[in-house]
């Protein structure tokens, strides 16, 4: 932010201002708190976990099984780790 200290109408060439850096302090909405490889979890302002799925690589290994078994696998780990029993 710039800010003219003074205002001089009489003479314009000796008029100050003064810089001011201001850094926002707004913290991250809905942080993640688990990525991998096939989802992500984020936690928003309530406390609630919202599940994300990451874009889907069909390469020539891709088959639905393998895919919605590792769905699985990491869900439950990230579940696990994030909800109390």
């Amino acid at each position: 932010m710039l800010r003219r200290d003074e205002e001089c109408e009489e003479f314009h060439f000796d008029e100050h201002y003064t810089f001011v850096e201001t850094v926002r302090t707004k913290k991250k909405q809905n942080p993640h708190v688990f990525v991998g490889q096939y989802l992500t979890i984020t936690r928003r302002e309530d406390g609630t976990l919202r599940p994300n799925f990451r874009p889907i690589v069909m390469d020539d290994d891709f088959t639905v099984e393998r895919y919605a078994f590792g769905v699985y696998q990491e869900l439950h780990k990230a579940l696990e780790g994030l909800i109390e029993k």
